[in-house]
């Protein structure tokens, strides 16, 4: 049993234990594949619909307009009580895993003490990956983001799971700096790059922190959230998503809905960068200049 035991917590500390790879710099920038054009889907006030049924759309020729008509977005109610108690369900959900291990640790040598240089190795491990996560989130959910080189951003990315991908930051110009606002965008975009390669892949971040960085997705199952356009067009679209989500399927598109609306909120530009060919995760351009 107690070999049964061991091998249980080494299954779960698992997720730990491969660090975010960071590649050699590269000085050039990826660039979309075919015809692109800037869609801009984060305006100050005024919005256009990008689709009827708040999907990217797919542009035939550059210049065509998505619909025949610009709204100006309708202000809804918010719900920030909504938005913490999902906060606090995905914060127990990624959270559990590790202090589930750690706990298991712990009553595994409580009962055979002989164990310990055995397994507490382990709770090493779980204990400086879990120590990462928590900076991570606190850097980009505490709402008091400081000031991060691309050195100090690389060193909160790696509190992120990386068992099934990995992100190259080797394009971003080692010498820039992001501003607070600009590191808690990019730290959201960073977390909602992971959620959208579920089947493995690379993230590429690459560019100026200091003005624009190109984010970049590659893999077999590479995609954006579902209506993650509309979401930074109209943060009222955000608002009306996040409440009407239930069950384990909210806390999963949480991190969208944030990103839009801290996106909104920073007064910082996002844009897709559109192919003629649709795709599922075209280029997103981050213009951090401004604060």
């Amino acid at each position: 049993m107690k070999a049964i035991a061991l091998l249980c917590i080494k299954a779960q500390c698992c997720p730990v234990r491969a660090p975010v790879q960071v590649l050699k710099r590269c000085d050039a920038m990826p660039a979309p594949r075919g015809p692109a054009r800037l869609v801009y889907v984060t305006p100050p006030a005024l919005v256009t619909p990008l689709s009827s049924n708040c999907e990217i759309p797919t542009l035939a020729t550059i210049g065509d307009q998505v619909t025949d008509k610009a709204e100006t977005a309708v202000t809804d109610a918010h719900d920030p009580l909504r938005l913490a108690e999902l906060l606090a369900i995905r914060l127990c959900h990624d959270l559990s895993g590790p202090l589930g291990t750690l706990m298991g640790v712990l009553e595994l040598v409580a009962d055979d003490p002989g164990m310990a240089d055995e397994v507490l190795p382990i709770a090493g491990e779980v204990s400086t990956a879990l120590g990462r996560r928590l900076r991570l989130f606190r850097a980009a959910w505490g709402g008091a983001t400081p000031s991060l080189s691309v050195a100090e951003f690389a060193a909160l990315v790696e509190g992120l799971d990386a068992r099934r991908y990995r992100f190259d930051l080797s394009g971003l110009d080692p010498a820039g700096r992001f501003s607070p606002a600009a590191a808690r965008l990019a730290l959201n975009v960073a977390l909602l790059a992971a959620e959208a390669l579920p089947g493995g892949g690379t993230a590429v971040l690459a560019g100026d922190p200091a003005g624009e960085v190109l984010v970049t997705l590659a893999g077999p199952r590479a995609a954006w959230p579902t209506g993650f356009a509309a979401y930074l067009g109209d943060e009222t679209l955000a608002w009306q998503a996040l409440r009407a989500a239930d069950g384990v399927d909210a806390s999963r598109g949480l991190q969208g809905w944030l990103t839009a609306l801290i996106a909104r909120g920073s007064g910082l530009r996002v844009a897709f960068l559109m192919a003629a060919t649709a795709e599922a995760a075209p280029p997103l351009l981050l213009s951090l200049g401004g604060d």
